[in-house]
């Protein structure tokens, strides 16, 4: 994901756009600079979407059933070596309703988790919801997401330097 976002990002005109500098003027039209970050969040997004297809496509439904999120759960905490975090994982798997519940937001989580490329509301919602959601999975089953830092294409850099000139400009009163 991270190579194919290289090379959008080589091929646009996003030089101008992502300058710093106060009183830098972008060269172009605001197609011209949307349409890469919009793939990019695309080539974010499609592996969540995809992943909840195939499980949909290969194991039904009962991909989310408490029986098959238990199995997952002790096979991942299975291995001294590998397994660091077994409390929580184990805790969980005793618990068939936490099972179901955890399985079932992980399908809804893979179809919904698209909305944020087209819906820029939901993302406030749903990138921390993805964070949250790759920790719970470090923590249940040992399993990092190396790709987690690519959910940053997902913030308003440009609301969040607005915001941050808006505080130091602020009054101080103590």
């Amino acid at each position: 994901i991270a190579v194919l976002g290289l090379i959008v990002l080589a091929v646009s005109p996003c030089d101008a756009a992502l300058a710093w500098r106060r009183g830098s003027e972008t060269r172009g039209e605001p197609w011209e600079y949307g349409w890469p970050l919009r793939l990019l969040q695309l080539f974010v997004a499609l592996p969540y979407l995809f992943s909840g297809w195939a499980k949909l496509m290969y194991a039904g439904p009962a991909w989310a059933s408490a029986a098959n999120i238990r199995a997952w759960l002790l096979l991942s905490n299975q291995d001294d070596q590998l397994a660091v975090f077994t409390m929580p994982g184990l805790w969980i798997a005793d618990r068939p309703a936490l099972c179901l519940l955890m399985g079932a937001a992980a399908l809804a989580f893979d179809f919904l988790f698209v909305l944020a490329v087209f819906w820029p509301r939901s993302r406030r919602v749903l990138v921390p919801a993805a964070v949250l959601f790759h920790l719970a999975i470090l923590f249940t089953q040992n399993y990092f997401f190396l790709s987690m830092p690519l959910l940053l294409v997902f913030v308003d850099w440009n609301a969040m330097r607005r915001r941050s000139t808006a505080l130091r400009q602020f009054p101080r009163t103590i």
